[in-house]
C-alpha cells in the first residue's frame, strides 16, 4: 500500500566554485599537426574532470592535466587549416567553460628540405648553416636542432629559408631540425656532416 509506505528524502549537494581565469599560453602557436603539449597558465583550477576547448561551434573538448591550481597542460588537437582559436578549460567534465580564453595560433607544418652547407668542421663551433624548407614563419621562438641540441634562436629569412649556427660536434652525422614555437620539432629533417679538418681542407 503506497499510502502507507514511507517517504525517504534524499540529500544531494551541489557545489559552487570561483569562475576559472586564463591567463596565458605556453606556447602559444602550432603546427595544425598537433599533439603539441600546451601550458595553460590561469588561476582557479581545481581537479575534477578538467579539459581543454580548442575554439568553439561544436569542437571537442580534449582531456587535460591539473598541475596546480594555476597550471593545466593538454595536447592541441590536429586542424585541417591553419588560424587562430580560443582555448577555454572546463573544471567540471566539460559542462562549464572560462569566458576569457586566449588565443592559439594553428599554423602549417614547418618542412625542412635541404642544408646548405651540408658538411661542416667538427672542430668549429658558430658555423652558420643555411636551411631551405616550405611554411617558415617569424617567430620569437625559432630554433634549430643539431641532434638533440637545441641552439638558441635562428634567424628568419623567409618562408623557405632561414639560417641556424651549428656546435661544435665530434665527427659524425646529426639531424637537423627546426622549431616555431620552441618547443615542438618539425617531423621533417635532413643530415649534417660533421667532418674532420684535414677532410674538408682536401
Amino acid at each position: 500500500d503506497a499510502s502507507g509506505s514511507d517517504v525517504v528524502g534524499m540529500l544531494l549537494e551541489y557545489e559552487y566554485f570561483a569562475q576559472p581565469r586564463i591567463s596565458g599560453l605556453s606556447p602559444s602557436r602550432g603546427s595544425i599537426i598537433g599533439g603539441g603539449m600546451l601550458s595553460v597558465h590561469g588561476e582557479g583550477f581545481m581537479d575534477g574532470g578538467v579539459q581543454c576547448r580548442f575554439g568553439t561551434g561544436g569542437s571537442s573538448p580534449v582531456a587535460a592535466l591539473m598541475v596546480s591550481s594555476t597550471v593545466v597542460k593538454c595536447l592541441t588537437p590536429a586542424r585541417t587549416e591553419p588560424g587562430a582559436v580560443r582555448v577555454e578549460v572546463s573544471v567540471n567534465d566539460g559542462v562549464d567553460f572560462t569566458a576569457g580564453g586566449l588565443e592559439y595560433e594553428y599554423e602549417l607544418e614547418p618542412i625542412v628540405e635541404s642544408l646548405s652547407p651540408s658538411t661542416g668542421s667538427s672542430s668549429t663551433a658558430g658555423q652558420v648553416v643555411t636551411v631551405v624548407g616550405q611554411n617558415f614563419v617569424v617567430s620569437d621562438t625559432l630554433l634549430c636542432y643539431f641532434g638533440d641540441d637545441s641552439l638558441g634562436r635562428a634567424l628568419y629569412i623567409s618562408s623557405t629559408m632561414m639560417t641556424c649556427t651549428a656546435p661544435a660536434r665530434s665527427v659524425g652525422t646529426v639531424s637537423v631540425s627546426i622549431s616555431i614555437n620552441g618547443v615542438e620539432r618539425s617531423q621533417t629533417s635532413v643530415v649534417f656532416e660533421y667532418a674532420s679538418e684535414r677532410r674538408i681542407g682536401g
